[in-house]
């Protein structure tokens, strides 16, 4: 079986045949009892639990799924569960006021108690940059097909209904 590190030598050496790895990988792919394997970051891993990237200057790489699981998992992280970890507790915050008023006007708590506990559900506007919130509401878009309006997405990134009107402005105009 042989070993390469795919970061540093686009050629390898094969019992029957040198050449380049997308080759190898082509003439190996079949034989599922004996495949190709190669290091990536001292990982080692076969062709066939990989993606080949193909550019078109020629060059070849191999990138363990693993490695790619890890990016997309990543980039899920920094990006978008920001983004539904607010909504989420914009929304949960929205929900228990009016549970609260509720309540209140179902006679359930006293008007004392009502008092009392209603700033704990009552938070600040915040201001946001113009460009966080656009990218913010891209990715509400991008993983629902709701009809948000401005309002909607004020009350569910705790914004100003005129920052919410203008970023979607922008969004939908591609600004």
């Amino acid at each position: 079986m042989n070993t390469f590190d795919v970061l540093q030598t686009w050629e390898v050496e094969n019992e029957n045949e040198k050449g380049n790895a997308f080759s190898v990988l082509l003439n190996n792919a079949s034989s599922i009892d004996k495949p190709l394997q190669f290091s990536n970051f001292g990982k080692k891993g076969s062709f066939l639990s990989s993606v080949i990237i193909c550019r078109s200057d020629g060059a070849v790489a191999a990138i363990h799924q693993d490695t790619l699981g890890n990016l997309y998992f990543n980039t899920f992280r920094e990006k978008i569960a920001p983004v539904f970890t607010k909504t989420i507790r914009n929304m949960l915050n929205i929900r228990n006021h009016l549970l609260l008023q509720l309540d209140l006007e179902c006679k359930n708590i006293s008007e004392e108690y009502f008092d009392k506990e209603e700033p704990k559900y009552l938070s600040e506007i915040e201001k946001i940059p113009l460009e966080k919130l656009k990218e913010e509401i891209k990715v509400l878009f991008g993983f629902t097909d709701f009809p948000f309006d401005s309002e909607d997405i004020s009350e569910i990134l705790n914004c100003s209904v005129d920052d919410a009107e203008k970023a979607l402005n922008q969004y939908i105009n591609g600004v």
